[in-house]
């Protein structure tokens, strides 16, 4: 799922304009360009019904948006909802069966190791997905 997420995120035009391909997990190349978003899994859960797994997987996501200015990470953080806010959509080995999104947190940069970035914005995603 995380290779096809980022792949779906890098393929939305809002994104990739101001993004490029600076879509990451993890963490990001230490002085890398900016805006810059990087993907972490918070937790992942399978769907049950009685007679056992039915396939469907609920994953939290943290996006993190990094920029050098409000503006950036603002303008990241509406383009990465615009596009991907409810999305059913396969991509890669992966049916996503709907991408919502679960809050939002503007965060202080101050004790984050992310050198150059001056501003963050911190997003959950709850993805429903399937593999193929």
């Amino acid at each position: 799922m995380q290779e096809d997420l980022r792949g779906l995120l890098l393929a939305q035009p809002a994104i990739a304009a101001l993004c490029g391909v600076r879509i990451y997990w993890g963490k990001r190349p230490q002085g890398g360009a900016l805006p810059a978003i990087v993907l972490h899994v918070v937790s992942n859960v399978s769907s049950y019904a009685f007679s056992g797994t039915i396939g469907l997987d609920i994953t939290r996501v943290q996006a993190n948006i990094f920029g050098e200015s409000y503006a950036d990470v603002e303008g990241v953080t509406r383009a990465l909802k615009t596009s991907i806010s409810g999305v059913r959509a396969a991509y890669g080995a992966t049916v996503f069966e709907g991408i919502f999104f679960d809050g939002r947190r503007d965060r202080p940069i101050a004790g984050v190791s992310d050198a150059g970035a001056s501003f963050l914005i911190s997003t959950d995603l709850l993805i429903h997905h399937k593999e193929n």
